[in-house]
C-alpha cells in the first residue's frame, strides 16, 4: 500500500499545490523524508502554494519490485509529460522511453485493454490545437460522465453553453480518443449524443478525427503483441462504422481503402492481419442497419469475398476466422454463400498497393516481388525451426540464406502473441530441473553453431538458469491469485451442495486452469528475456575476442534459440505452480469439506442457512441456488477447465479422466438424500448405465425408497412452516401415502393412483398455497419428482408415464385443468402428450362458447408463441388445432370478455 500511494502521489503531484492542508499532513507522516526526493520537492512547495520551478522528476517505485509487476512501471517509473491538449488527469510517458527500448517493461500488458498511449504520443507530436481551461475540461469530463439517453437534450445545451467555436476540435479529439476509442458499449449513446447536438460541423470534425486515429493504429508497431492498440482500433472500427455507413454515409478510398488494406496485411504477416480483420469486421458490421450499404450492396460484398478468400487460408488463425464467421451471420450471410476470387494473391494488386499501414524497409521492399509467385503468404508464428529461422536469419551474400518473408513491420526480441502450445501437461516432468532436458531444442541450421558447434551446450545451461530465476517468484504470485480466487468462487457456486468430492473435483479442476494462465502471462516476457541475456553473456565469452560479426551471430542464435526453448520453460514454471496450488486449495477448503462430512456422518442434509436466505431473498429463480448437487450443466464448466489448461495441448481422453470426476455409485447414495440430489440422479444417464439388466430388474423400485424418505423427512419442516391452511399436509400426506401403496403393491394401478395424486397436486394444491415461495417449490418440485422416477425406464418408462398424466390432466375439472402454471410445468418436464393435449383444448373451446377454455388457450399461445417465442419446448405445430380454432373463433367476431 506505501508504494500505491507513492504512485498516487506521483500522479497528482503538479496539482499540490492547490491543497496546501493536504501537503502540511503528508510531511506530519514520520516516514516522510523517505520518499522519493523529487516529490518531496513538490510537497515543500506545495506548502507554499507553489510548484518547483523546474517540475523534478523521478522513479517512484524499487527496481525489484518494477521488475515483478511487468510492464506497469513504464507507466510510474518513467518521465511524465502532462497533456496540455487533453484533460489533466491523463498522463503518458515520453515517446522515447516506450518505444525505442526492447526492455520487457516497455511491453503492454494483456491486461490493460484500454491503454491509450500510442494516441495520446501521436496527438503531442501533431499541431496543438486550442484547449480549453483546466476548469472547463473538468465540466465537459463531467457533462460525459453523467451522459445518458434520458438527459441527452439537456446534456447538449449545456455543452453548447459552455463551448466557444475555437474548443470544438478539442471535445472532438476528446470524444474519439478518450471515450469512443475504449468506451464500445456506450458508441450508440454518443453517436445519439451528436445526433442531439445538430452540429454539422462537429460531425465532421468528429469523423475526421476517427480517421487520425485509426491511421496511427494502423502505422503503430506491430512486432510486438500490443492488445491495447488492437483493442482500441477494433473499437474505432465499430465507431467509424457507425458515423459512416450505418448513416448510409460512404467511406471514401482516399480515407481508408478496406480491401487494399486486407491485401497489405495478408502479405505482411499474421500479425497485421490480427490488427485488421477485427478491424474491418467492426467497420462492416453497421451495414446490417444501413439502408444502402447491407448486403447484396456491391460494395459491401466485393469486400465481403475478400473476407471469404481470407477465411479458405489453411494457415489463418481461428480467431480471425471466427471474427468473418460473426460478421456474417450479423449480415445474414452464410460464408458458404460467399464468391471468393484471386484477390489477395493477385501480384498485380501488390505490385500497385498503396501502404497504409507501417511502411516496409528497403531491404524487404527489394524481395518482395520475388517471393509472392511463389509463397503469397507467410505465417508468421513463432513456433517451430522454421518460423524462427525466418524470424532472425542472418543476412549473408549466398542466395540460399536470403531473408524470405514479408513481414515489413519492426520486430524486436519480443514474440508477436501466445505461440501455439506445443507439450502436453504429462509430457513436462517438474520433479527436478533436469526435467528440462529431453525437451530443449537446439537448431543446428544457424550461422553459429554451425561454425562452432561447441556454442550448443549452452543452451540447456542458459535455460535452466532462467527457470531457476524465476520459478520462485512468479509460482508465489500465481498461487497466491489463483488460489484466492478459485476458493471464493467455488465456495460460492458450491455452497448448497452435500458432496465434497464434486466440490474438492470443481476446486482442483479451477486452480489447475487459473495458475497455469496466471504463470504464463507473468513468466512469459521475463523468462524471453532472461534466457536470451544467459545466451548472449555465454556465447561471447566462449569466443574470445569475437568480431563484430561473431557478435551478430551470437545475437541472432541467442534470440532464436530464447525463441524456440521459452515456452518449455514457460511449461516447466506453469506446472509447477500448479502442483503447489492443488494442496494449497485443498487446505483453505479443508473446514467445507469437514462440515459436509460431518453432515452425512450424523445422517442429516448439509446446508448452510445463511446462504440458503441469501439465495431465497436476493437471487433471480433463473440463477438461485438449489439445495443439493449442481446440474451436470454447471459441472460442465469446471471440466473445460480440467481439459484445457493454458499453455499445453488439450487433454486427451484418457488424460482428461485424470482430472474430471467419476461418475458417482448409486449404492453409495444415502436414503436421506437431498431433493436436488434425487433429480440428478432422476435425469443422469450415467445412473442408467450403471446396472447391467439383472440388477435392473432388481432395483425397480429403488427409486420410490428414496422419494418416499425423502417425503418422509421434509413433511415436519412443511408443517413447521406456520401456514394457516392445511392443504399442503393433506396433499403431502395423500401423496406419501400412494406412494407407499405403489411401492408395496409394485403394479399398473397403485402406480395410475399415484399419478393421479401428484398431477392433482399440482392442479388444484399449487394454487392455494399461500405466499410462501419456499413451501410452494418444495411441493412443486416432490410432485414433479414423483412423476420424473415413474418415467424412468426401469419403472413405466415414459410413454407409458405421460399416457397416463395427460389423461389425469383432462378427466379433471374445468376450473384445475385450465391452471397455465401448472400445465406450463407439466410441458416443459416432457409429462405431457401434446397432440393429444391439443385436440382437447380445441374441442373444450366449443366455437367459442366455453370463455374458461378459450382465455386458457389465448394465455398458453401466448406465452410459447409470443412471449417465450425462441426458449420454449412448444412449436406451432405442436399446437396446431388450438391456433385453428381461436383463429376460427376471431374471424366470426366473437370476442371473448376481458379479464
Amino acid at each position: 500500500m506505501y508504494y500505491f500511494g507513492i504512485a498516487a502521489l506521483d500522479r497528482f503531484k503538479t496539482r499540490l499545490k492547490e491543497y496546501q492542508k493536504y501537503c502540511e499532513h503528508i510531511a506530519a507522516i514520520p516516514s516522510y523524508r523517505d520518499f522519493p526526493p523529487h516529490l518531496i520537492e513538490y510537497v515543500d512547495y506545495g506548502l507554499q502554494s507553489q510548484e518547483p520551478p523546474t517540475r523534478p522528476q523521478g522513479p517512484v517505485l524499487p527496481s525489484n519490485l518494477a521488475a515483478m509487476i511487468g510492464p506497469l512501471p513504464a507507466a510510474v517509473t518513467t518521465c511524465y509529460k502532462t497533456l496540455t491538449s487533453t484533460t489533466i488527469t491523463t498522463t503518458t510517458t515520453v515517446a522515447k522511453s516506450t518505444t525505442s527500448t526492447g526492455a520487457i517493461t516497455a511491453r503492454p500488458s494483456i491486461a490493460n485493454a484500454t491503454n491509450i498511449d500510442t494516441l495520446l504520443v501521436a496527438t503531442e507530436k501533431e499541431e496543438k490545437m486550442t484547449a480549453p481551461p483546466e476548469s472547463l475540461q473538468d465540466k465537459i469530463a463531467f457533462i460525459f460522465n453523467n451522459l445518458s439517453q434520458v438527459n441527452l437534450t439537456v446534456k447538449c445545451e449545456e455543452l453548447r453553453e459552455i463551448i466557444s467555436d475555437e474548443y470544438w476540435p478539442w471535445v472532438a479529439q476528446y470524444l474519439v480518443m478518450k471515450r469512443a476509442s475504449i468506451e464500445l458499449n456506450f458508441h450508440g449513446l454518443y453517436s445519439n449524443f451528436l445526433d442531439t447536438l445538430k452540429i454539422p460541423e462537429v460531425n465532421k470534425i468528429v469523423l475526421r478525427e476517427t480517421f487520425r486515429n485509426i491511421k496511427v493504429l494502423l502505422r503503430s508497431d506491430k512486432g510486438i503483441a500490443n492488445f491495447s492498440d488492437r483493442s482500441l482500433l477494433k473499437n474505432l472500427g465499430h465507431w467509424l462504422g457507425m458515423l459512416t455507413l450505418g448513416r448510409n454515409i460512404p467511406i471514401l478510398q482516399v480515407d481508408i481503402d478496406l480491401k487494399s488494406l486486407l491485401v497489405e496485411a495478408y502479405h505482411k504477416g499474421q500479425q497485421e492481419l490480427l490488427y485488421v480483420v477485427p478491424f474491418v469486421a467492426k467497420v462492416l458490421e453497421s451495414c446490417a442497419k444501413s439502408k444502402v450499404f447491407k448486403p447484396p450492396n456491391p460494395w459491401t460484398m466485393a469486400i465481403m469475398n475478400v473476407l471469404g478468400e481470407l477465411h479458405q487460408e489453411p494457415d489463418l488463425k481461428l480467431t480471425l476466422k471466427f471474427e468473418i464467421e460473426v460478421l456474417c451471420k450479423n449480415l445474414s450471410i452464410d460464408v458458404s454463400d460467399l464468391k471468393p476470387v484471386v484477390y489477395l494473391k493477385d501480384q498485380e494488386k501488390i505490385l500497385n498497393i498503396e501502404y497504409q499501414l507501417s511502411h516496409p524497409n528497403k531491404k524487404v521492399e527489394q524481395i518482395i516481388q520475388p517471393t509472392i509467385n511463389q509463397t503469397p503468404s507467410q505465417p508468421q508464428e513463432m513456433s517451430g525451426n522454421i518460423a524462427s529461422e525466418e524470424m532472425n536469419q542472418i543476412p549473408s551474400t549466398t542466395p540460399s540464406t536470403t531473408v524470405t518473408h514479408t513481414n515489413t513491420t519492426p520486430t524486436t526480441n519480443l514474440p508477436a502473441g501466445p505461440p501455439e502450445p506445443r507439450f502436453s501437461y504429462m509430457d513436462i516432468n517438474v520433479s527436478n530441473i533436469a526435467g528440462l532436458s529431453p525437451h530443449i531444442n537446439v537448431n543446428g541450421q544457424l550461422a553459429l553453431f554451425q561454425a562452432h558447434p561447441h556454442l550448443k551446450q549452452f543452451v540447456r545451461p542458459a535455460v535452466e538458469r532462467a527457470v531457476q530465476e524465476w520459478i520462485a517468484p512468479v509460482v508465489d504470485r500465481a498461487i497466491k491469485i489463483a488460489v484466492t480466487t478459485c476458493e471464493q468462487i467455488v465456495k460460492k457456486d458450491f455452497a448448497l451442495d452435500p458432496e465434497e468430492s464434486r466440490m474438492r473435483a470443481a476446486a482442483h479442476h479451477m486452480v489447475r486452469n487459473l495458475t497455469a494462465g496466471m504463470a504464463m502471462i507473468t513468466c512469459r516476457d521475463q523468462v524471453l528475456v532472461s534466457i536470451n541475456t544467459n545466451l548472449k553473456t555465454a556465447f561471447i565469452t566462449a569466443l574470445m575476442g569475437a568480431t563484430p560479426q561473431q557478435k551478430d551471430f551470437a545475437e541472432q542464435a541467442a534470440s532464436v534459440a530464447a525463441q524456440e526453448n521459452m515456452e518449455l520453460a514457460c511449461a516447466f514454471i506453469q506446472k509447477t505452480a500448479i502442483e503447489k496450488a492443488i494442496p494449497e486449495i485443498d487446505k483453505r477448503l479443508l473446514t467445507e469439506f469437514e462440515l459436509r462430512k460431518q453432515a452425512r456422518n450424523e445422517g442429516r442434509r448439509y446446508c448452510d442457512p445463511l446462504v440458503l436466505t441469501y439465495q431465497a431473498e436476493r437471487m433471480p429463480e433463473q440463477i438461485r441456488l438449489k439445495v443439493g448437487g449442481v446440474t451436470p450443466q454447471q459441472m460442465a464448466v469446471y471440466e473445460e477447465f480440467a481439459r484445457n489448461i493454458p499453455g499445453f495441448l488439450p487433454l486427451t481422453e484418457r488424460d482428461a479422466a485424470m482430472f474430471i470426476p467419476k461418475p458417482v455409485n448409486v449404492s453409495r447414495i444415502k436414503l436421506k438424500c437431498s431433493l436436488s440430489e434425487l433429480s440428478f440422479y432422476l435425469n443422469s444417464y450415467s445412473f442408467i448405465t450403471i446396472f447391467d439388466r439383472k440388477r435392473m430388474q432388481q432395483q425397480h423400485f429403488q427409486l420410490l425408497v428414496l422419494l418416499k424418505c425423502e417425503l418422509e423427512h421434509c413433511l415436519p419442516l412443511i408443517g413447521s412452516q406456520g401456514v394457516s391452511s392445511n392443504c399442503i399436509g393433506v396433499a403431502m400426506n395423500g401423496l406419501l401415502e400412494a406412494l407407499v401403496i405403489a411401492r408395496r403393491n409394485r403394479d399398473p394401478n397403485s402406480a395410475v393412483a399415484l399419478i393421479q395424486k401428484a398431477v392433482e397436486g399440482l392442479l388444484g394444491v399449487l394454487p392455494q398455497i399461500p405466499n410462501d415461495p419456499e413451501t410452494k417449490i418444495r411441493f412443486r418440485d416432490y410432485s414433479l419428482c414423483v412423476l420424473k422416477a415413474m418415467q424412468d425406464p426401469r419403472l413405466f418408462g415414459m410413454q407409458w408415464t405421460n399416457k397416463q398424466v395427460t389423461r389425469c390432466l383432462l378427466e379433471s375439472r374445468e376450473e384445475f385443468k385450465f391452471n397455465v402454471e401448472a400445465v406450463d410445468l407439466l410441458i416443459r418436464a416432457h409429462l405431457v402428450n401434446l397432440p393429444q393435449l391439443d385436440m382437447h383444448i380445441a374441442q373444450c373451446m366449443e366455437n367459442g362458447h366455453n370463455f374458461l377454455a378459450v382465455m386458457f388457450a389465448m394465455k398458453l399461445v401466448q406465452l410459447y408463441l409470443i412471449d417465450e417465442r425462441h426458449n420454449n419446448p412448444v412449436t406451432e405445430t405442436d399446437l396446431y388445432n388450438t391456433i385453428e380454432m381461436l383463429a376460427r373463433i376471431s374471424a366470426h367476431a366473437r370476442q371473448p370478455p376481458e379479464g
